[in-house]
């Protein structure tokens, strides 16, 4: 009776209205990670980083979150702070992407001169670097407290898949924005007569935005949470649960080291490893399908977005990005980035559009069905786009792989969240209690650990067969597998195998359900 009188209450709380303001974060984490992601490789060539270095730098940021984002997720589920589970980390995350947007611009006028280091780079260029890896950590790893607050708000209700909708909405709106800011020339505008450099310019005003949204968000979370009433249901029961969580999430991993008659090298190999990744074997067979899912989905978008405008100008138009200012090689390859910068801007707008439908797509033809269209689609999109060289034909198709990303921002979290309402059916062959935190921790390390393999291996892919064109050859492929593990995904109690439930595996774990938020 308890959960349903709070989902009543919940029900009568939540609004559309609400659930946009609380996505207003999101929309800036994407608006900044989309213009960092088009600005600061060039930033770091200008400032002479090589490709090769520049590649661990932009590594180092989901390579930090394999590390640091599953960890975050217990402690959330762990917090007891008076301003709840999740807030908190959300201010902690948003400080720190306030502090990397001060210091990308600044850097120069906080150091007193570009003194070289022994290895012969600028203390300049050892700051910049760590910049970028700060700002790509903390955009990243931002979502995940907000995707487990719209979790713990929307819980057993109707109203949470189009939370998730508006989640994807957001992220595609935030990414238009930032693609538009970067193709406007502030330096003939009233911010130019200000800041007198595009540099300045483009990044005083991301920080303004980003603050303006993030204290909407932050406002509207607090508000909602203590409408609800949410630290009065805290129970003696739930805080020991909390407070096991830890222990028997670590006492899950030593069993998986002891059990399966584990060699010592397999031991040594698991205790060396990031946590997240350890945690993509642990975890209960549900989970696990839709983990692997996201990884190989995400692999093959990540792929698109981060090489096409590379594959447009190497390619598509015949240019070369080391080739010499003002030469024609050089002029045809910014002609093709260009062109691929407005097919990734039309991505972003049909992605905007789907996320607008899908929750109606999703009743009327159910998740996975959705699911694995949209994966299909953006499989033979990237296949077409290989096969032609006509520009209207390639916007078109670059167009048609919003529909991917639309899904992908909301389904996989709404399987989660159905996932957690029912445990016994969906979590039976858990070995110890699983929280929301943790979980969504889980599902987000499958997204940092397809750009951490990404940026390690596609340019020694491309190397070594010479051409840009393995770029999308190599998303064609992650989005076939993709495809194939979303079909076998759970969606539904039917999905799920008959030898779980056998009486030699009973369903284990606290029933509690956590609902603070």
């Amino acid at each position: 009776m308890g959960d349903k009188g709070e989902g009543i209450s919940q029900a009568h709380t939540l609004t559309v209205c609400n659930l946009i303001l609380l996505n207003c974060i999101v929309c800036g984490l994407e608006l900044v990670a989309s213009a960092a992601l088009v600005y600061l490789p060039p930033m770091l060539l200008e400032a002479g980083v090589e490709d090769k270095y520049m590649s661990w730098v932009l590594g180092l940021g989901p390579g930090l979150c394999l590390f640091i984002v599953p960890v975050l997720g217990r402690w959330m589920d762990t917090c007891t702070s008076r301003f709840g589970r999740r807030i908190p980390f959300m201010f902690i995350l948003s400080l720190m992407v306030l502090l990397a947007l001060v210091l990308i611009p600044y850097a120069d006028h906080m150091l007193p001169e570009r003194t070289e280091s022994t290895s012969g780079y600028s203390v300049h260029v050892y700051l910049l670097a760590m910049t970028v890896v700060l700002i790509d950590f903390s955009t990243q790893a931002g979502l995940t407290p907000c995707e487990v607050f719209l979790q713990d708000i929307t819980k057993g209700l109707p109203i949470r898949d189009r939370a998730f909708s508006l989640y994807s909405l957001m992220c595609s709106v935030g990414s238009c924005a930032g693609y538009l800011i970067l193709a406007i020339n502030w330096e003939k505008t009233i911010l130019g007569t200000i800041f007198g450099d595009q540099e300045y310019c483009v990044f005083s005003l991301l920080f303004v935005i980003f603050l303006v949204l993030m204290v909407v968000n932050l406002q509207t979370a607090s508000k909602i949470r203590n409408r609800q009433n949410i630290r009065n249901n805290k129970s003696f029961a739930d805080m020991q649960m909390l407070q096991a969580v830890p222990k028997l999430s670590d006492h899950s991993l030593a069993e998986l080291k002891r059990n399966n008659n584990c060699s010592c090298l397999s031991r040594f190999v698991l205790s060396i490893i990031p946590q997240g990744i350890v945690s993509l074997f642990t975890i209960p067979y549900a989970l696990r399908r839709l983990v692997y899912a996201n990884f190989f989905s995400w692999a093959a978008v990540m792929a698109f977005l981060l090489f096409y405008t590379d594959y447009m100008g190497e390619v598509v138009y015949g240019g070369k990005p080391s080739a010499a200012v003002g030469t024609v090689l050089r002029h045809q390859y910014d002609d093709g980035v260009r062109m691929g910068s407005f097919g990734l801007f039309l991505h972003a707008v049909m992605s905007s559009i789907t996320a607008t439908a899908i929750e109606k797509l999703q009743n009327i033809y159910g998740m996975k069905a959705i699911h694995f269209t949209s994966l299909l689609i953006f499989t033979f999109s990237i296949i077409l786009i290989l096969l032609t060289s006509n520009l209207v034909v390639m916007h078109t198709l670059s167009m048609a792989t919003g529909i991917a990303f639309a899904s992908m921002t909301t389904i996989p979290f709404s399987l989660v969240g159905m996932y957690h309402e029912d445990k016994e059916v969906f979590f039976p062959d858990s070995q110890s209690f699983r929280g929301l935190g943790m979980d969504m921790a889980t599902l987000d390390t499958s997204y940092f650990c397809s750009q951490v393999l990404l940026l390690t291996f596609m340019g020694y892919i491309v190397h070594l067969t010479g051409s840009a064109s393995m770029y999308l050859v190599t998303a064609a492929i992650l989005s076939t597998i993709s495809c194939y593990f979303i079909f076998t995904a759970v969606y539904n109690k039917s999905d799920m195998p008959r030898y779980l439930f056998e009486p030699s595996q009973p369903p284990q774990g606290p029933a509690i359900l956590i609902t603070s938020v």
